[in-house]
């Protein structure tokens, strides 16, 4: 998990995200839900990068605070924020103990920023929301959907003989950067996806596992949203969807 700590503290990765302000579908549709639940909570955002989410959760939350373990893109965030006193702190989402016991209302980990624990270290991150959070807390997240794995390997064709260059040298990438991996028959794995110039490998999950292992931790009342349309997905689609990443909600500590 650590190297992947000093690519997002590059100058450059950091500049990459601070523009970035937007809420995917499936976050606003989860904004949408839960608003009432959001409105005048204590929310902890974990993962923000230079403050994407904080543009629209901040406004909202009674109390806001906001964490990544990259202490460039605290900074980043410290930016873009500036003289707006929004709490900004470095922690690593598998040991929040600079928080207290039973603090948050609601606990948002976004755009995948999950799949860079490690797959036996996942628990550690879910065991430290029970603790900090209160009784009905709310937990969204999102993750890297396995379904999706033969569509992201795929040879992507096209009309552009620049483009289809661009598309086949990736292919070949992705291909030799993971040859010793096996993709069949998996619930859990370690790819390299290619994110960031292939700078480091990231878990990919099936998604009725997940929920599953939610439902096993003792989470209650998990929904599922698909990426990009945002809808809520049933048991069924969630069989069978091939989008990207998937967003959760459950309930925590009820």
């Amino acid at each position: 998990m650590e190297d992947f700590v000093k690519v997002y503290d590059n100058s450059q990765q950091v500049n990459s995200y601070i523009k970035e302000k937007d809420l995917q579908k499936p976050e606003q549709t989860i904004l949408n839900k839960y608003f009432e639940k959001i409105k005048n909570s204590v929310l902890l955002d974990v993962g923000i990068g230079t403050g994407r989410t904080t543009y629209h959760l901040s406004g909202i939350a009674k109390k806001y605070v906001g964490v990544d373990i990259s202490q460039g893109m605290i900074n980043g965030a410290l930016e873009n924020f500036k003289n707006q006193n929004i709490e900004f702190k470095v922690c690593d989402a598998r040991n929040m103990s600079i928080f207290d016991d039973n603090t948050f209302d609601v606990v948002f980990f976004s755009f995948n920023g999950i799949d860079h624990i490690e797959i036996d270290e996942r628990i550690l991150f879910f065991d430290e929301v029970k603790r900090i959070s209160k009784k009905d807390a709310l937990l969204v997240f999102s993750t890297h959907n396995i379904q999706n794995i033969p569509k992201l390997m795929r040879l992507k064709l096209s009309s552009h003989p620049i483009i289809f260059y661009e598309n086949f040298l990736k292919f070949l990438k992705l291909k030799f950067h993971n040859l010793k991996r096996d993709f069949s028959n998996k619930k859990v794995i370690k790819i390299n996806d290619g994110v960031h110039n292939f700078g480091f490998v990231l878990t990919y999950i099936n998604p009725t596992h997940q929920k599953e292992l939610l439902e096993n931790y003792g989470f209650k009342n998990v929904c599922c949203f698909g990426y990009p349309s945002g809808n809520e997905l049933n048991s069924t689609e969630l069989l069978n969807t091939t989008d990207p990443w998937i967003y959760f909600s459950c309930s925590v500590n009820s």
